[in-house]
C-alpha cells in the first residue's frame, strides 16, 4: 500500500528498493511510479525539471536560488481530486503565463522574472471553497514578495521574497496562531 501524496509514494518506493537490496532497476521504478501518478517521477528525480508527456518525461533545468516563505494553515486541507474537479467545472479556465520565460529566468536566476512568470491554474478553483487562502496570497504580497501562489492543489501558500532578511520579516509579520510559516 502506497501513501497517497506522490511524495510519500516515492519515499515508499525507494525504501522497498533499499530494504530488498535493491532488486528493481531504475526503468521498473519509473514505470511504477508512472503507475502511481504522473508527478510521482518528478520527485524520484528531483531537482527542477521541465516535465512532459503526462510528467513522465523529465527534462533538468538550472534550478532558481530564492528565498520562499510558507504558509500553512493549520485548519485548512484540500483534497487533490476536489481540486481538480472544481477546476474542470470552471466555465472560463486561466491562460497561464509563458513557460518558456520562466524557464529562462530560472536560467539566469533573475528572480523578479521568475516571480512575475509564475501561475497555478488550480488557484482559481481552490480560493472558491477557501478564500482565506487568497487572503494569504495577497497578504504576503502585501508584505513585499515578488509573486505569491498556492502550492500543487492547495492547503498551502509561498512567497517568493527579495532576499532572506525579508523572508525572516514577512515570516514574523504573518505569525498567528492558525498559521505555520
Amino acid at each position: 500500500i502506497l501513501p497517497y501524496d506522490s511524495l510519500g509514494s516515492k519515499l515508499v518506493l525507494n525504501a522497498l528498493n533499499k530494504i530488498n537490496f535493491y532488486p528493481l532497476e531504475e526503468a521498473t521504478i519509473k514505470r511504477i511510479a508512472l503507475s502511481i501518478g504522473a508527478d510521482v517521477s518528478f520527485f524520484l528525480k528531483g531537482g527542477a525539471c521541465i516535465g512532459k508527456g503526462i510528467g513522465e518525461i523529465l527534462e533538468p533545468v538550472k534550478p532558481a536560488n530564492l528565498d520562499i516563505v510558507l504558509i500553512k494553515p493549520k485548519n485548512i486541507s484540500v483534497s487533490t481530486p476536489k481540486a481538480y474537479n472544481m477546476f474542470d467545472e470552471l466555465s472560463i479556465k486561466p491562460t497561464p503565463k509563458r513557460f518558456f520565460d520562466l524557464v529562462d529566468a530560472m536560467e539566469a536566476n533573475d528572480i523578479e522574472k521568475i516571480a512575475a512568470n509564475l501561475f497555478n491554474s488550480l488557484e482559481y478553483a481552490v480560493f472558491k471553497d477557501h478564500p482565506q487562502l487568497k487572503q494569504y496570497k495577497e497578504k504576503l504580497v502585501k508584505l513585499g514578495c515578488y509573486n505569491a501562489l498556492m502550492t500543487g492543489s492547495g492547503s498551502a501558500i509561498f512567497g517568493i521574497a527579495k532576499n532572506e532578511e525579508h523572508a525572516i520579516k514577512v515570516k514574523d509579520a504573518i505569525k498567528d496562531n492558525n498559521l505555520d510559516a
